[in-house]
């Protein structure tokens, strides 16, 4: 049986998150991880996959890094990506991630997911990779892309959501409104974009 020392070191060399044929592969075995599931020393994030618990994720990266490793196919958006991009102060109750409309996504009791199933085109529209550091990514929705999906899902997200979006949006220095305007006529919601930039501008 390995040492937890020897464990962590396993752990810390795949960034803390391991699955059940990787476990095997260093010799820890069913025994061994029942073991430390009951005491704490991992917990199970969804069938096959576990973290190490005496470390947590120390930024928003790390965990979207984790997700992404369960969910290939997963991009952050909505209000996922409005809060990684600091355009709202609203904590979504479980991550929003859009995988393609015939995925079969994965199901698992940590962390909470809301999966959106989205047509081939708004769900490659926008999509951009992340490094957490030179090895581990996430995918996730540029800043216009993600004002846009808000707008065009106002009446599930909440209209004042929106707007605190939209305004955190104008104000940034770097916002490029030709692009937006460009995934507005895309996404098809143009008219209630220019109706917001009307009253905001």
């Amino acid at each position: 049986m390995k040492k937890l020392s020897e464990i962590s070191q396993i752990f810390e060399a795949h960034n803390w998150v391991l699955s059940t044929k990787q476990l095997l592969a260093h010799k820890i075995y069913p025994y061994q991880i029942k073991k430390m599931i009951h005491s704490g020393e991992i917990y199970k994030l969804k069938y096959g996959w576990y973290k190490f618990e005496h470390i947590k994720a120390e930024s928003p990266e790390h965990e979207y890094y984790e997700i992404c490793k369960m969910i290939p196919k997963g991009v952050f958006s909505l209000l996922s990506a409005a809060f990684y991009y600091q355009l709202t102060t609203f904590i979504p109750s479980a991550h929003q991630i859009s995988i393609p409309r015939k995925s079969t996504p994965p199901r698992f009791n940590y962390p909470p997911v809301d999966y959106f199933y989205w047509d081939s085109n708004p769900y490659e529209l926008g999509k951009e990779l992340i490094y957490t550091n030179e090895q581990n990514f996430f995918y996730i929705y540029n800043i216009e892309k993600t004002v846009c999906d808000l707008i065009k899902y106002r009446n599930q997200i909440g209209m004042e959501v929106c707007k605190e979006v939209l305004k955190a949006y104008l104000n940034k220095k770097n916002r490029n409104l030709d692009l937006l305007t460009e995934y507005a006529k895309k996404l098809r919601i143009s008219k209630t974009l220019n109706s917001y930039l009307t009253i905001l501008l």
